[in-house]
């Protein structure tokens, strides 16, 4: 996963630094926000969380790829690469139940520091909402 996020930002920086400033400028030319690379990293890391589900993962295992896709996102914040990130969020619904409430909790608490609600997506408000009734069970 964590090779996954790193190509990720290696292609998106070489994608802007060989982009035009006029590129996507009232839909014309090159669109580095329309690049391939990004729905790349999104079937990536899907694939990544759909495989480790069929190999059942430990608690750990499942919070240390929901711990990487949740968090990595807000380093990523008014960069190119932080929607996709964030949109990624999504993919960590299904590993919710396998986590222990304490880190349902502490993701919970992470979200309310990094990611205002104002921000949030249906796909985050989803995210958190099952975070934080794990978090209670």
């Amino acid at each position: 996963l964590k090779e996954i996020y790193e190509t990720y930002i290696q292609k998106v920086d070489k994608v802007m630094k060989n982009a035009s400033p006029v590129d996507g400028l009232f839909g014309w030319g090159d669109d580095p926000k329309k690049n391939p690379c990004h729905m790349d990293f999104y079937e990536a890391v899907e694939s990544y969380v759909q495989q480790l589900l069929k190999d059942s993962p430990s608690e750990e295992a499942a919070y240390d790829a929901a711990d990487r896709i949740i968090r990595t996102a807000a380093d990523h914040k008014g960069k190119a690469t932080f929607w996709y990130m964030f949109a990624a969020h999504g993919l960590c619904k299904d590993l919710v139940p396998l986590l222990t409430p304490a880190h349902c909790a502490s993701l919970r608490d992470f979200y309310d520091d990094h990611y205002p609600k104002i921000d949030r997506l249906p796909v985050q408000r989803d995210l958190y909402k099952l975070l934080k009734k794990r978090a209670k069970a």
